[in-house]
């Protein structure tokens, strides 16, 4: 987001990431054009530089392969096996009992 946009959203989320309490997902909707791509990557940016794990997820109506939930599993499992090592671990456990999953 530009520099001073957006503020009222941002620290809303990360008061939402922050908090030991309340919903484990944010979901964020809108119409289209409205921002909440560029919300979400400035976010993501944000919270990467505090130091704090982050997985996401893009549904673009361009790609209706792509937005399957086998595809949402997937990827956000192995965006967090990438940045958790404990996370990895009980992944790679669970797959070795249950090659399918």
């Amino acid at each position: 987001c530009t520099e001073g946009t957006r503020t009222e959203i941002l620290s809303d989320i990360r008061t939402w990431v922050l908090s030991e309490y309340g919903p484990i997902v944010y979901w964020l909707a809108g119409l289209a054009g409205t921002g909440k791509t560029t919300i979400t990557s400035s976010i993501c940016r944000q919270l990467v530089a505090a130091g704090i794990n982050v997985v996401s997820f893009f549904i673009s109506r361009d790609s209706p392969e792509r937005n399957t939930l086998s595809s949402v599993v997937t990827t956000l499992a192995h965006q967090l096996a990438q940045s958790n090592p404990v996370a990895r671990s009980i992944m790679y456990v669970a797959l070795k009992k249950q090659p399918p999953i």
